[in-house]
């Protein structure tokens, strides 16, 4: 696991959260990601599962197997799950609009398309907006869904932190909203840099 240290400090870090939001989405203690990255303890098996599909990446990146972040079957997966999510009726009542604020272009719904039209740099931002995204709704919402589909727990009572978390929420959707429509190649043919890059070597 030492790799995981490492690497569990590199995705935070490259995706630009604090370990106490990091903590929340994982409905976890802020302690405990900053234990990891000190390496001090290690997540189970389920926080490990959970790490890797915010964000993104093979289970063999996180322990140190390959340097590369991305294993294509993983993120049609992920890919599927966030599509399923999309056309879904899992929720109601005021949290009801979620899945329709989704966006997701025509392209991205297309799997070959979304192959040939984003990196998979590009294509593991989306997942991990689209999961911040959902989770700061969730969040917001939280005694309207169900137990089992919370990310993270707030006091619904606070005012300040729920304002927090609107203004957050808005956040990842303007971002997801750019990964989505923004992925038009450059005039030299490559294609454009994904907002939290990963792909450059480590």
């Amino acid at each position: 696991m030492s790799k995981f240290f490492k690497r569990m400090e590199l995705l935070r870090t490259t995706y630009k959260l604090t370990t106490r939001e990091l903590a929340m989405i994982l409905n976890i203690k802020a302690p405990s990601i900053t234990m990891w990255e000190k390496e001090k303890a290690q997540p189970t098996l389920f926080m490990f599962d959970r790490i890797c599909n915010l964000f993104a990446v093979s289970s063999d990146f996180m322990l140190g197997h390959t340097d590369f972040p991305y294993n294509e079957s993983f993120l049609l997966k992920l890919e599927d799950d966030i599509i399923n999510y999309h056309f879904g009726e899992q929720y109601f009542g005021s949290h009801k609009d979620l899945a329709s604020d989704l966006h997701l272009d025509t392209t991205y719904l297309d799997q070959k398309l979304r192959i040939e039209n984003y990196t998979q740099g590009e294509r593991a931002n989306i997942i991990f907006l689209a999961n911040m995204y959902i989770s700061y709704r969730i969040a917001r919402y939280a005694d309207t869904v169900p137990e089992e589909a919370r990310y993270c727990l707030p006091l619904i009572g606070d005012k300040t932190l729920l304002k927090r978390f609107e203004n957050q929420e808005y956040l990842y959707l303007c971002h997801l909203n750019d990964a989505l429509f923004k992925h038009q190649r450059q005039k030299d043919g490559s294609f454009p840099t994904p907002f939290y890059n990963l792909e450059n070597p480590i």
